[in-house]
């Protein structure tokens, strides 16, 4: 395992010496040893445990497939179920948390130079440390191990209920996941659908763990799984998730805010207010948002608002005092939406934080007409947009259609620049 590598990272030191030293040096050679090799043993640690619980081959492939994606699998999932029927959800630190702490995630990190500069040792320590765990784990259970299971799919008799709903969940999650455009407009499929696929993979693991097809004497374990599955969703779509759907943080915990459409965002975290009479409207608003209790996300699509002009989103973010953010989106009607930002847009102080064209002028770096003419005297320029821009509604700032009312000679792009090494642009329209 580790032998070739040695011998193409030596070929690689070789060749870092002559002409090709102008594309890589010694140093990224060592490196990629080094994180060739971690892959390996992480990968055969995996392999070498899961060969220590099954004794058949084509389960020992499986479940080495779950053991590096499942934690990623059930983010997705979870996500996606979430953002269904969790109202104002836009992700989590948990479901962030099992994105990025899998395998397929780490060795990503070892392949990708743009993550091995976010690599830290502590990274590299705990994954490292998970392959240690998972061969010292191993030794000691083939050790357990009886010659009469040599061949069998779970290795111990404990293991057969752990595989058999641990499979059953995994696949009601993930068909639950791809299916779930189906909810509201075919309701009842859906949960045939759910159901159906769910159970045979139940009596399908129940078939193999067991080696027999006479398995339905054991329908008492499905009924328990449903009931429970059933009793989660159930739970998931009419509470509000201990909490979380209603949750307004108090005004004198939050540091700063920020509401907006977006269509309006310049770019994340350009917008935050501190100023507390704003903060406290924004936290009204978020209160009448949740009070209103619109349609869920899932409703919009089959009754009409599912459309880019009838159907828009506010996010609402606080930088809370303790260091937390805690950060809403809701998917609401277009109209509801502008009301919204126009209530905010009254404000000086709010509009120049939320439009490009307030943007410090040492780092604007320019506009261009059509974009590719530069226009010399820009600032002169620029007065009069900010100007024009304070006289406008949100509306008319970014959801009025002017080109039936004027004749349309091209628009203007403003560049700025976000810090020292990036460049960031920002068309701003007129007609």
């Amino acid at each position: 395992m580790i032998i070739p590598v040695m011998l193409n990272g030596i070929i690689l030191m070789l060749l870092s010496i002559t002409i090709f030293g102008k594309l890589f040096s010694l140093y990224h050679c060592l490196l990629w040893i080094l994180y060739n090799i971690m892959s390996l043993f992480l990968m055969y640690s995996c392999a070498v445990f899961c060969a220590s619980l099954t004794g058949n081959s084509f389960a020992m492939v499986v479940l080495n497939i779950l053991i590096h994606s499942i934690l990623l699998i059930f983010a997705l999932c979870i996500n996606a179920i979430a953002d269904i029927f969790l109202y104002g959800y836009v992700g989590s630190e948990l479901v962030e948390i099992l994105a990025a702490n899998n395998f397929p995630a780490f060795i990503m990190m070892l392949t990708s130079q743009h993550t091995q500069d976010n690599l830290t040792s502590i990274t590299v320590i705990k994954f490292l440390g998970f392959a240690v765990v998972f061969s010292i784990a191993a030794f000691f259970i083939i050790r357990k191990r009886k010659i009469e299971t040599a061949s069998d799919i779970a290795g111990f008799k404990a293991l057969n209920s752990i595989f058999k709903y641990l499979i059953t969940l995994l696949v009601a999650f993930v068909v639950f996941t791809i299916f779930q455009s189906q909810i509201g407009s075919n309701t009842f499929v859906f949960i045939l659908i759910v159901f159906i696929l769910s159970t045979l993979a139940y009596f399908l693991t129940e078939m193999l763990l067991k080696k027999k097809l006479n398995v339905f004497s054991s329908w008492k374990g499905y009924l328990i799984f449903a009931v429970a599955f059933t009793l989660i969703m159930l739970f998931v779509t009419n509470t509000s998730f201990f909490g979380y759907e209603t949750r307004v943080p108090e005004t004198n915990l939050i540091e700063e805010a920020e509401i907006f459409n977006y269509r309006n965002l310049i770019y994340e975290d350009t917008a935050y207010i501190n100023n507390p009479e704003i903060i406290k409207k924004i936290v009204n608003t978020h209160t009448n948002i949740i009070s209103e209790k619109p349609l869920p996300k899932h409703q919009y699509e089959w009754q009409g608002y599912y459309t880019y002009d009838n159907y828009s989103q506010i996010n609402i973010k606080y930088k809370l005092k303790n260091g937390k953010v805690l950060q809403r989106c809701y998917n609401l009607p277009t109209k509801k939406c502008i009301e919204i930002m126009e209530e905010f847009y009254k404000i000086e102080e709010f509009k120049k934080k939320n439009e490009a064209v307030f943007i410090d002028e040492f780092k604007m770096a320019g506009i261009t007409f059509n974009h590719e003419k530069p226009i010399v005297q820009w600032q002169e320029l620029l007065s009069l947009i900010r100007e024009d821009t304070l006289n406008m509604s949100y509306h008319d700032l970014h959801y009025a259609d002017f080109s039936g009312a004027t004749e349309n000679i091209g628009s203007l792009r403003l560049e700025y620049k976000r810090d020292e090494d990036n460049t960031l642009e920002k068309i701003y329209i007129r007609h």
